[in-house]
C-alpha cells in the first residue's frame, strides 16, 4: 500500500461507518446485503481486521431502499472518508444485494471529493462480489407476496427487474467496468440441513422446485441461485448457505481470515482463501 498503517479511531454521524477507520491510500470497503449489517460485520471484524494491517471499512447504506436509494447513501459515507483521507481509494466488496449497490454505484455514482464532484468509479480499484443475485431471485417476488416484513427494496431483486442492471438502453444499466478487476464468489448447498436458517431451508426448496420445473439448473444457496451470482471473473464456488456470508460462525475459515486471505490477493496477487 505503500504507506504505514496507523490506527485511529474515527465514527462518522449517522452511522456512515460502522468501523474505525485506518490511515491508508487503499480501503476494503464492505457493502452489505438488504438486511443490513450483523453485529459481527459491525464491530468486531473491522477491528481484528485492523491488527492485521487489513483496512477494512464497513458502510452501511440502512435495511430500507431500493438499489439506487442504498447507493447513494453510500455514495454519502464514502464522501466523509475522502474529508479524512482525500487520497482514499476503495476495493468494493458487496455481499448479496450490496454487490448491485456496488454495481450502480460505480456506473452512475458521484461523490464529494476535495477539489470537487468525482465520479466514484475513479476512486476504486477493484470490485468484488459475493452471494449477489446479478441476474436476479424468483425467491424476490414469492417474499413481497407473502411476507410483508421483507425489507423494502427485496423486489427490486427479482429477476425480472434486475434485468435493468444488464440492459443496456435501460438508465439503471450498471456493467462490469473497462479495464477494472472484477471478481465474484458464488454460493450453494445441496440439502436443507445445510441452510444457516428458516429462511434459506424454505428458500432453498422453492428456488430447486422453481427452476426445475423450468429446466433451468436448480443449485442455489437458499436466496439465490448460484447460476446467478458470477459477475466478472468468478473466484470459487463456496458450499455455504446464503446468510453465512456476513456471520462469524458457518465457514471452515474464520470470516476475518477469508476477508484477510481476499485482500492478500487484491493487492498482491495471491491465491485467494476458500471455504
Amino acid at each position: 500500500m505503500g504507506k504505514r498503517l496507523s490506527t485511529i479511531c474515527l465514527w462518522l454521524a449517522s452511522s456512515a461507518l460502522a468501523a474505525p477507520v485506518a490511515s491508508a491510500a487503499e480501503y476494503l470497503c464492505y457493502l452489505p446485503g438488504a438486511n443490513g449489517l450483523t453485529d459481527y460485520m459491525r464491530g468486531p471484524i473491522s477491528k481484528i481486521l485492523l491488527t492485521r494491517g487489513v483496512p477494512f471499512l464497513v458502510f452501511d447504506p440502512g435495511e430500507v431502499g431500493t438499489v439506487e436509494q442504498r447507493s447513494q447513501k453510500f455514495l454519502r459515507q464514502f464522501a466523509a472518508i475522502l474529508k479524512t483521507d482525500p487520497t482514499a481509494k476503495c476495493h468494493l466488496f458487496g455481499y448479496s444485494m450490496g454487490g448491485l449497490v456496488a454495481r450502480w454505484s460505480l456506473s452512475h455514482g458521484v461523490v464529494a471529493a476535495p477539489g470537487g464532484n468525482e465520479a466514484l468509479r475513479d476512486r476504486v480499484l477493484s470490485l468484488s462480489t459475493a452471494a449477489s443475485p446479478h441476474f436476479g431471485t424468483p425467491l424476490a417476488r414469492i417474499l413481497r407476496r407473502y411476507w410483508t416484513s421483507a425489507a423494502p427494496g427485496v423486489e427490486e431483486l427479482s429477476e425480472e427487474i434486475v434485468q435493468h442492471f444488464n440492459d443496456p438502453t435501460h438508465r439503471d444499466y450498471s456493467p462490469a467496468i473497462e479495464g477494472m478487476p472484477t471478481y465474484s464468489y458464488r454460493t450453494y448447498i445441496t440439502r436443507k440441513e445445510d441452510a444457516d436458517d428458516p429462511l434459506a431451508l424454505i428458500g432453498f426448496q422453492l428456488i430447486w422446485q422453481d427452476r426445475t420445473q423450468r429446466g433451468l439448473d436448480p443449485l442455489n444457496d437458499g436466496i439465490v441461485p448460484t447460476e446467478h451470482q458470477g459477475f466478472g471473473e468468478v473466484l470459487g464456488d463456496l458450499n455455504i448457505s446464503h446468510g453465512y456470508f456476513h456471520h462469524e460462525t458457518g465457514f471452515r475459515v474464520r470470516l476475518e481470515d477469508f476477508m484477510e486471505a481476499h485482500w492478500s490477493f487484491l493487492t498482491r496477487g495471491t491465491k485467494p482463501l476458500l471455504f
